[in-house]
């Protein structure tokens, strides 16, 4: 028992250390910078790709493109684009939306995958039902 003590102090030592010194570790913070939106959309094209790249079929890219673009548009609305202040602005801008374009297709899939495997339990209760009510 007497150790279990030792070490939650020696944890809790630590962690107040952690909590003092945090400010030394986290990183600068970057001003935020506004984006008109015809840079962003000017880039759709590009992003349009990358989707293709991230295997969002063509029937649902423009669904997601929009989400893309609505998305980088409200991040830049709430100052959430911070970009480096030593790059060159166009090309950093094109890195955010390629990003956030990945992530959105990265949520498409999953979202398609759960989609796809509700519809295939639903298939499968239904075949099971249709097993009972005919008595095979």
């Amino acid at each position: 028992m007497r150790t279990f003590a030792v070490r939650r102090a020696s944890w809790a030592r630590n962690l107040r250390w952690l909590r003092r010194r945090r400010s030394s570790f986290a990183a600068p913070q970057r001003t935020p910078i506004h984006v008109e939106p015809e840079a962003i959309l000017v880039e759709s094209g590009r992003l349009r790709a990358v989707l293709a790249s991230c295997g969002v079929p063509a029937a649902d890219r423009d669904d997601v493109l929009q989400e893309v673009l609505i998305g980088a548009l409200v991040a830049v609305r709430e100052d959430r684009y911070r970009p480096e202040p030593d790059m060159h602005p166009r090309s950093v801008l094109r890195r955010w939306l390629v990003g956030i374009a990945v992530h959105q297709a990265t949520k498409y899939h999953s979202k398609a995958e759960l989609d796809g495997w509700i519809r295939r339990a639903a298939v499968v209760t239904d075949a099971r039902e249709l097993l009972v009510t005919t008595g095979s």
